[in-house]
């Protein structure tokens, strides 16, 4: 990844990395997690998310966090109010 020496070039990187697909995102995410430190990189889970859902709701779990498999993460998409 570049490295960000101005905020005009964070800009430019975190606008780049918005515009990826989720698979790219998580790649560059999963490189930067040190392995067996405190932040854990959970994988994909597949099915479908109500299925998911139900199975975290039935274990007591707190909740989840999902992405679309084809989401971007623009600002643009993202519904407001």
């Amino acid at each position: 990844m570049t490295s960000i020496s101005s905020p005009s070039t964070c800009c430019t990187s975190t606008a780049m990395i918005y515009a990826m697909a989720l698979e790219e995102r998580r790649e560059i995410l999963a490189s930067m997690i040190e392995p067996g430190g405190r932040i854990q990189f959970s994988e994909p889970l597949p099915g479908e998310a109500k299925a998911i859902f139900h199975l975290i709701d039935q274990a007591g779990l707190a909740g989840m966090v999902s992405n679309r498999r084809d989401s971007n993460t623009a600002a643009a998409s993202r519904p407001t109010g």
